[in-house]
């Protein structure tokens, strides 16, 4: 073979597969005549790096004439020039070529057993005392076997081997850290489903430094926790011989049955090598991209991107795995078209994008919808189909959530009509709630809705379009939700979900979970309203044109999407009746399942994500923004220390907490300075910092935040409590949850434990779980939730009620007292 890439093969085994050094002494084991171009590249690349080379020269022909017309004692036996170059070499190469997969076809199963078995002992002793590489060298007969022209055999081998390694190591060593957190493992495929348990075990990199061409991750199961059964359609190959449609199957790590159409006497005297022989010693993903077609060679063939397969025999010790035996059998099963691998919930990959957030006036927010939302969606898609490996086939379902309500009028084509308009932080439509009010009344609103206006309702955003934009308005078909927007991009479908469509008060019914006539036309007139179902069902399929952008699959069902704190509630644990999300972001919001549809003046009761299941909601306006004001104002010292010795500034901040004493030395921070949301329900509210002398420190003022923040949260479970909801568990998400100091202090000062899920970015965590239990692997929401939610830290509350409920108490009084001097200030600073 006459190629120029030979060199830059060569160049990468030397040092990138093997890292050869000056002075080390390296045999190259050269089979059949087409490996030789390959050899003397390979010589040439060593001698340069100073590296000492012997050349051995093998034929599979000789090797078939010795189990042929050999004796078990010559099969046996192992020359000692092979016994020296055992224990002289540094590195060992191995270039494999023209081997017939067919030509031991006429070798007694018996022979080819000891021959396996010598073969075995003599690489089992390379594998500990070298390093070593095994190249499989394209050429004509490889075609013939694989049923392709040499052209494209020689294509796929160059493609495969000539990565950029070093970008795809580590990619495939995070997956590899992603899977170690987890332990459990099934698969699920055609005429398969196995699981075992890998904890405690390594996942390891094979990235060309053993084989080439290479690309897997592998890791060695615990024998013990193997249960089920796997069949390959994908024929197994060893000593020459092919075993078509495998069966194996397994109880407590035992193989207890074994079929196969076709050499099964062979099969079963290859099981019965030795007592490992029959155990599974290795589990792998094959990864490597440019491996897309089989080649009927298993060292090639398990690297193909999207397929699995496990060892039997000898385990890898790196891995952490004990099975011994003088067998390492390679059976692939291609899961590329059909097959699932659960990691027991565990997460795989991910990617994020920062949003850009548009603020063209004062109380606006806005996004670039066709960009921000559905462009960056599909550059998420790419990069997690790139970096995970995983083929678009293997995906089960797509799941996804945003921030909600939002709103975004789109043509007929379901192009955007104008920047789309966010949640509550967007507050151009106050004179729009009020004069919905005053037509319709509150309380009729409300008795509809089950919430009233606000300036997180997207009822008066329609009608801030209609008056401002009608010419938006008039062209107006499709009213999308930010979930409602993506889901139609992928399907095609215009929906919404139950959860969602509380943010549409006057025109949403939520005790009959429908859309309303009694406001309807004086509202919105004759537009159409999006398709009502729960976040938990399919929504439609993946269209061909969101396949050909995001590289999805054409076909993968879709859920409708829901608002990101539905999800993060989800994914925080909560699953029960009293369970309750506690969201500390920039403000607080929080979600706490109930047993009925909670109707209350001061929260926003629900349905939640699938039947049966109901919420009650609430939120403060402030708690990052607040910890923030503190440091732009008060953090000069923790800014200067955090930059002298690269620490964050907020990091530095936390250690002032512990310099002051629970109380703050009598330090009440009234933390209103956005207002006030839930429970008092008071945008005139103004913060305050209550009893400060000259005696006080910046470390009392800090915990007195901190203590404010708590307060807040305490007042808000009290008056849920008030109104008869049980608040049984606390689940902490978001950034705050990264302040142990402001997580101690709701837990002593709420007197209630929290937990914080050992997944930290929610929302995305939530949507898989609705994904599998729409793709049936749960039977709920609450079943997925208990097998895949877990938890990494507790707080429990300790016993300072004594200190803290005489300041609560001045908490609450404090705000009743001054609540007309906060309106008079208020309208003095207009």
């Amino acid at each position: 073979m006459k190629d120029k890439r030979i060199n830059e093969l060569a160049t990468l085994l030397v040092h990138h597969s093997l890292a050869i050094q000056p002075g080390e002494k390296v045999m190259i084991a050269a089979m059949e005549e087409c490996s030789i171009p390959f050899a003397k590249a390979l010589n040439r690349e060593i001698v340069k790096v100073g590296g000492n080379v012997q050349v051995q020269f093998l034929s599979e022909e000789m090797r078939h004439d010795l189990m042929k017309y050999g004796s078990s004692e010559q099969m046996a036996w192992i020359p000692e020039i092979e016994r020296y170059g055992m224990e002289w070499a540094d590195v060992y190469i191995a270039l494999r070529g023209a081997s017939n997969l067919y030509m031991h076809w006429d070798i007694a199963p018996e022979h080819k057993a000891i021959s396996q078995k010598t073969q075995g002992i003599i690489s089992t002793d390379r594998w500990m005392k070298t390093r070593w590489c095994l190249l499989r060298i394209p050429n004509l007969n490889m075609a013939h076997q694989a049923k392709m022209d040499e052209e494209t055999l020689t294509e796929q081998f160059f493609n495969a081997c000539l990565l950029d390694w070093d970008s795809y190591t580590a990619h495939w060593q995070w997956l590899c850290d992603q899977l170690e957190q987890g332990s459990e493992i099934r698969i699920v495929a055609k005429g398969t489903d196995l699981s075992f348990s890998t904890k405690g075990r390594k996942w390891v990199v094979f990235d060309g430094r053993a084989n080439m061409p290479d690309g897997e991750i592998a890791t060695a199961p615990l024998t013990e926790t193997i249960n089920g059964y796997m069949s390959f359609e994908t024929p197994g190959v060893l000593g020459g011989q092919l075993i078509e449609n495998i069966y194996l199957e397994w109880a407590d790590g035992k193989l207890v049955k074994a079929d196969a159409t076709s050499n099964l006497d062979y099969l079963q005297k290859i099981l019965a090598t030795d007592e490992g022989a029959g155990l599974i010693g290795e589990f792998a993903f094959g990864l490597n991209p440019e491996m897309k077609f089989f080649t009927n060679d298993i060292l090639i063939d398990e690297k193909i991107g999207g397929s699995l397969h496990i060892a039997l025999g000898r385990a890898y010790p790196q891995c952490g795995g004990t099975n011994m035996s003088s067998i390492h059998w390679d059976i692939i099963k291609d899961t590329r078209e059909e097959g699932e691998v659960y990691l027991d919930g565990n997460v795989v990959v991910s990617h994020d994008i920062a949003h850009s957030l548009s603020i063209p006036h004062d109380g606006w927010a806005e996004h670039d919808a066709k960009q921000v939302w559905w462009g960056e969606f599909v550059e998420i898609c790419q990069a997690l189909l790139r970096k995970s490996g995983i083929a678009p086939a293997q995906i089960k379902a797509v799941g996804h959530s945003a921030m909600s309500p939002c709103i975004l009028c789109a043509d007929e084509q379901g192009e955007p009509l104008h920047p789309a308009i966010l949640y509550g932080i967007d507050t151009r439509a106050v004179e729009q709630q009020h004069s919905i009010e005053l037509q319709f009344g509150q309380a009729a609103i409300y008795q509809l809705s089950g919430v009233t206006l606000s300036a997180q309702s997207v009822t008066p955003k329609l009608r801030w379009i209609q008056e401002h934009l009608p010419k938006v308005w008039q062209k107006a078909h499709f009213l999308f939700s930010a979930s409602g927007y993506l889901t139609y991009q992928l399907t095609g479908q215009y929906c919404l979900n139950y959860y969602d469509a509380i943010g549409y008060p006057g025109l949403y019914d939520v005790q009959n979970r429908a859309w309303s006539a009694q406001f309807r036309r004086d509202l919105i007139g004759d537009k159409a309203l999006p398709h009502l179902l729960w976040a938990s069902e399919f929504a439609g399929q993946i269209t061909a044109q969101a396949a050909q952008l995001t590289g999805l699959k054409e076909g993968t069902p879709v859920l409708p999407g829901c608002a990101d704190a539905a999800s993060e509630a989800l994914a925080a644990g909560v699953k029960a009746v009293g369970d309750t999300m506690m969201m500390y972001g920039s403000s607080t919001f929080f979600i706490s399942r109930t047993e009925r549809l909670p109707h209350s003046p001061v929260f926003w009761g629900n349905h939640f994500l699938e039947p049966e299941t109901y919420v009650i909601s609430g939120g403060t306006a402030t708690c990052g923004s607040l910890i923030t004001w503190y440091l732009k104002q008060f953090g000069t010292e923790a800014c200067r220390i955090g930059v002298d010795t690269q620490q964050n500034p907020y990091a530095v901040l936390m250690q002032e907490f512990s310099m002051s004493a629970p109380g703050a030395n009598g330090l009440i921070c009234l933390p209103y300075f956005s207002g006030e949301r839930t429970p008092v329900l008071d945008n005139r509210a103004q913060g305050m910092l209550m009893g400060l002398s000259l005696h006080h420190t910046h470390a009392d003022v800090y915990r007195s935040v901190l203590e404010g923040i708590a307060m807040s949260l305490r007042h808000n479970l009290d008056a849920l409590d008030q109104e008869g909801f049980t608040i049984a568990k606390l689940y902490g998400v978001g950034g705050g949850t990264h302040n142990p100091y402001l997580m101690q202090a709701v837990s002593d000062i709420a007197q209630k434990e929290q937990q914080v899920p050992q997944v930290d970015f929610g929302a995305c965590y939530g949507d898989c779980l609705m994904a599998a239990k729409a793709a049936g692997q749960f039977a709920s929401l609450d079943e997925a939730v208990s097998t895949w939610v877990t938890h990494a830290q507790h707080y429990t509350p300790q016993d300072l009620t004594k200190i803290y409920d005489p300041l609560y108490a001045l908490y609450r009084d404090l705000y009743t007292h001054t609540k007309p001097f906060m309106h008079q200030l208020h309208q003095l600073k207009g």
